[in-house]
């Protein structure tokens, strides 16, 4: 039996992008602005590695101390566990073991065949005595009785003796292994096939004799990705260290045989998971947090998407007569592309697609989502290469410039799901570039439109979510919390709800939508029409006494073999076991929403079935009088990745939302209608892995209500995007699965009380996020490109050290600034460091490629950023911050921008000697120099635009900021007695946008200096006197010779 693998201590490295080797100046290692002796280019660098080393020593001495304790407590839990394992098994083998169903009292269903071996996993081994460290105490042997422990052990808390010693075999806690030793098979010596069907077995009820590897887990088992899940979360609960596999990564296996191969050649086993304590009881839930979506402005960083240069691309023309204007655009920026009409004409080594289908304006709901259909069709053609090797996809539609937001999109709103494509495909490939574009064409032609959305693509970065005005206003979205609505104090005719309201609801007679027509019920006793797709059929007399959806398999099963001789399909079992349990709660729903004061009434219609819908809702008019309501909260989900979505997938997700709302839209348009509202998701807005088709089609749903909102001023319009919820198609499996994630689940009370306080209250926004505290509600990793040639960027030629081009840190500042605000608007950079130097010796060649790689937040909450060059290699990182008030309102006081005392005008000679300053004609930004000091230095800037650098975009003025860098470093120099370079900035402030006007002045103020650094604010000031920019905590560090 293996033994468990004991880590060896993990030494924690405060600079993780910075790693010495002996090859790491080799690599363009140096830094921005070069200013070193040639004979000694590395000399800030030693000096740095110098600190970093001996800040590791003193982080592996604190963790190897964490390190011995952690592995303390781990070896006295697994011992304890062995103890606990093994006298329960001796306990139940000496209890009497006659029962009613033949098994020994205290003991559950066999968890394993009978004719396959159940073998113990890994962490309930009991093995030989093994050697272990003897920095690590060690607990007393534990000695228990010898019998054969079996799966799902309670949870333990603190270890605890037996009550009296048996004596028994020794089990020792096991030996650590060495970093470098290769891990041990997944799963170890378990049984994975035997475990996996017993667990299925357990899961849907299908005796475990009828289960066979090769069945697949739709056509044969019936089993949904609810299912899938909820079986993974067992998995994980019987067998804790076994390789994780991703919800979206389970979507591609298609049997369970696959299952236990990708098992089997999984990754490293996952950690235990973890315990609890058995006492403390669930938490109260917390209240919903309520969000709403806007759009703000926001220039174009300049930037480019990810991956933009790296295939050709196809451009999918999707009916819009605008891909051969696109093509030739890309063409002129050296981006190889070519048209398409259809998916046929990809070529198979394609990684990129621009999918141009939300340009044509759809004639009908059902165009709209056939064009859908076809875009998805088209990335589904490219997702294999594009998820392995990266590439690009667009998607740009037209719905006003704001993704429908303002409700002027009309007919143009069925086709906006297509931001939902990209949305998902942004979360499915980590390593592609993505973006949703939103492009008004308001008359104008197709080559300005084309120009206009490739201009996006060179300029944009890595904002997912692209909104382009036809004014030229460029939009993103927010997400922004908003205050919950609370219950309303108007009598409930006045809030349009009432006992005389008939609210026709679809989905409504079970899970969540059940749960929120309960609330209303209670609160507002309208009469309640009920769509459903399940008959209210009578239930066979041998089954109404059956509870648990297991022992319903059972019995269905018995049933059939009594009938027909013949044993079924497992999916046959499952199909007619789904009704049966569907039925049951449709009746007891209607039941309770009558108990709570509603009239009800329920009609088993297909909500896409328009001439169906329209009869029924005929008759209800005739009894009840006209509909004033709409619920539309009917949904279907089948989670697949992108490369694996089936059209006939997308077909019964995306129509059950989209084209059922269509129907329920046409059916009650003369009605007088006030409350209109739809169940959205979470995933139109962020993306979820496997949902593309879902949020397509709430993404759609979304636009078409702010629509209608247009249409209907007075009538309560709301496109409810609901967290994952505790309850509906969130079964226990999956719940606990998001909660070992970290996601907060929404409560069925506290949701059902937000969606009735939603109904109450008119006005406000269309689109509200409703979740838990702790959903995700983000967006993911992000990566941006930049490409420097001297077509490009050829100012950059004069910052060059021995005649090579050197990339200068103010362009870091520059792209980390327009990275920060692709994802929020956070203008506050911090401990932004150099590295290594990056070198540019092809740029009047190929040129060179960079990636600006946006992270995730650190545990200060600041987002990281890096700068990185070729293979990955770290050149630049800070992290950006949203300013704080007092920040925002910083204004420098006279003391930070006066001149310092005792200036002395410098000794002659030329600024820009070579040396000090060795800058060419496009970066000489210092014009003169006031004045230097021990405590400081003054001088006289000019910015971009006067080196005739380009009209951008620019976030910042990156000339006018290298000049009051130089200036610094004529303030070192007298300080220092020695040429310096900067090598980190602590913060840097910015208080005006874009290029700066002529006529700037900067002021350096002297901080603390050491023989080796000197360190300085910065402060950068218009032709006004007001701050343009502040850099505080430059470290130049001085260079020898």
């Amino acid at each position: 039996m293996p033994a468990i693998s004991v880590d060896a201590p993990h030494t924690h490295r405060p600079d993780t992008d910075q790693q010495y080797t002996g090859e790491a100046y080799t690599d363009h290692a140096y830094t921005d602005h070069s200013y070193a002796d040639q004979s000694y280019p590395d000399w800030p660098y030693a000096v740095q590695e110098i600190q970093r080393q001996t800040a590791e020593a003193h982080a592996a001495y604190q963790a190897q101390s964490s390190e011995a304790h952690a592995t303390y407590q781990r070896l006295m839990a697994d011992s304890h566990l062995a103890f606990l394992k093994l006298a329960e098994s001796s306990y139940l083998a000496a209890a009497p073991s006659a029962s009613a169903n033949g098994r020994p009292r205290g003991t559950a269903s066999p968890a394993v065949a009978p004719s396959r071996s159940a073998a113990l996993p890994p962490a309930y081994a009991v093995s030989t005595p093994m050697t272990v460290p003897a920095r690590v105490p060690l607990p007393e042997p534990i000695q228990a009785p010898v019998a054969a422990p079996r799966f799902g052990a309670p949870a333990f808390g603190a270890p605890q003796p037996p009550a009296a010693p048996v004596p028994v075999p020794v089990v020792h806690a096991p030996a650590p292994v060495a970093a470098a030793t290769p891990p041990e098979a997944p799963g170890g010596d378990v049984d994975l096939e035997a475990l996996l069907l017993s667990v299925v077995s357990d899961k849907t009820g299908y005796p475990v004799d009828m289960l066979e590897s090769s069945m697949e887990l739709e056509a044969d088992l019936g089993i949904d990705s609810i299912k899938r899940v909820e079986i993974l979360s067992a998995l994980r609960t019987r067998a804790p260290r076994l390789p994780e596999i991703g919800i979206a990564d389970l979507g591609t296996l298609r049997s369970l045989g696959q299952i236990v191969e990708r098992l089997r050649s999984g990754g490293e086993a996952s950690p235990d998971a973890p315990q609890g304590d058995g006492e403390s009881g669930p938490a109260p839930p917390a209240a919903p947090v309520r969000s709403a979506v806007r759009t703000v402005e926001a220039a174009a960083g300049g930037l480019a998407v990810r991956g933009l240069y790296d295939t050709s691309l196809a451009v999918l023309d999707g009916g819009s007569g605008i891909a051969g204007h696109v093509v030739a655009e890309l063409e002129q920026h050296g981006i190889k592309a070519r048209p398409a009409t259809g998916v046929h004409e990809i070529s198979e080594d394609a990684r990129g697609v621009v999918l141009l289908h939300g340009l044509a304006e759809p004639q009908s709901p059902e165009q709209g989502a056939a064009a859908q259909l076809d875009a998805l069709r088209a990335a589904r053609a490219v997702a294999a290469r594009i998820g392995s090797e990266g590439g690009l996809l667009v998607t740009v539609q037209d719905t006003g410039g704001d993704f429908g937001l303002d409700g002027r999109s009309g007919s143009r709103s069925w086709t906006g799901g297509l931001a939902g494509l990209a949305r998902t495909a942004a979360r499915e490939w980590p390593g592609a570039g993505v973006k949703a574009v939103d492009c008004e064409r308001s008359g104008r032609d197709g080559a300005a439109v084309a120009a206009a959305v490739v201009r996006e693509l060179l300029t944009g970065g890595s904002t997912v979510n692209a909104g382009l005005r036809a004014d030229g206003t460029r939009l993103t979205l927010r997400t922004v919390d908003v205050p919950a609505q609370s219950p309303s104090t108007e009598s409930a005719y006045g809030a349009g709800l009432g006992p005389d309201s008939v609210i026709v609801a679809t989905g409504g007679a079970r899970g969540v939508t059940g749960a929120c027509l309960l609330a209303l019920a209670r609160r507002h006793r309208p009469r309640l029409v009920l769509l459903g797709r399940t008959p209210l059929v009578e239930e066979p007399a041998e089954l109404r006494a059956v509870t648990g959806e297991a022992e319903l398999m059972r019995a269905v099963l018995e049933r059939i073999r009594q009938e027909t001789g013949g044993t079924p399909r497992p999916a046959e079992i499952g199909a007619e076991v789904a009704k049966v349990l569907a039925a049951r709660e449709a009746r007891a729903a209607i039941e309770e929403l009558e108990r709570a004061g509603s009239q009800v009434r329920y009609a088993a219609v297909d909500v896409r079935d328009g001439a169906a819908l329209s009869e029924e809702l005929a008759r209800v008019r005739s009894d009840w009088g006209p509909i004033t309501g709409v619920v539309h909260g009917a949904g279907v989900i089948a989670d697949r990745s992108i490369a694996e979505k089936t059209d006939e997938q997308f077909r019964s997700v995306f129509d059950t939302k989209v084209l059922g709302l269509h129907a329920l839209l046409t059916a009650t348009e003369q009605d007088p209608l006030t409350v209109l509202c739809a169940f959205s998701s979470t995933s139109a807005w962020f993306g979820n892995a496997g949902q593309s088709d879902y949020a397509m089609a709430n993404e759609t749903l979304n636009e078409v209500l702010c629509a209608e909102r247009a249409k209907r001023p007075d009538c309560v319009v709301r496109a409810i995007g609901w967290g994952p919820w505790e309850g509906g198609m969130v079964n226990q499996g999956l719940a606990e699965h998001f909660r070992g994630q970290g996601i907060g689940l929404l409560p069925l009370h506290e949701g059902a009380e937000a969606f009735v306080a939603e109904l109450e209250h008119a006005g406000g926004d269309v689109n509200v996020i409703i979740a838990a505290p702790g959903a995700p509600l983000g967006c993911r990793d992000s990566t941006a490109e930049v490409r420097l040639s001297r077509r490009s960027h050829p100012y950059l030629e004069d910052h060059a050290v021995a005649d090579t081009p050197v990339l200068p840190l103010v362009m870091a500042l520059e792209w980390f600034t327009a990275a920060a605000r692709a994802r929020q608007d956070r203008s506050l950079l911090r401990d932004l460091k150099v590295l290594r130097r990056v070198e540019l010796p092809g740029l009047a060649g190929e040129g060179h490629r960079l990636l600006v790689e946006t992270g995730e937040e650190d545990a200060g909450g600041g987002l990281r950023l890096r700068l990185l060059g070729h293979g990955g290699t770290p050149h630049y990182r800070a992290t950006a911050h949203p300013e704080s008030p007092e920040v925002s309102d910083d204004v420098p006081t006279g003391a930070d921008t006066e001149p310092p005392p005792g200036l002395l005008p410098l000794p002659g000679g030329e600024l820009y000697d070579g040396h000090t300053l060795f800058h060419g004609p496009a970066f000489r930004a210092l014009l003169a120099v006031d004045g230097v000091s021990a405590d400081g230095a003054v001088g006289e800037l000019t910015g971009a635009a006067g080196l005739g650098w380009g009209d951008g975009p620019w976030c910042t003025d990156p000339a006018a900021l290298d000049g009051g860098l130089q200036l610094a470093v004529l303030w070192a120099r007298q300080v220092l007695g020695s040429a310096s370079l900067p090598m980190s900035v602590r913060e840097f402030r910015l208080r005006r946008s874009g290029l700066a006007p002529a006529g700037l002045r900067c002021v350096v103020r002297a901080g603390a200096v050491t023989p080796e650094t000197a360190e300085c604010d910065i402060h950068v000031l218009d032709p006004d006197g007001a701050p343009r920019a502040r850099l505080l905590g430059v470290t130049l560090v001085a260079r020898p010779g």
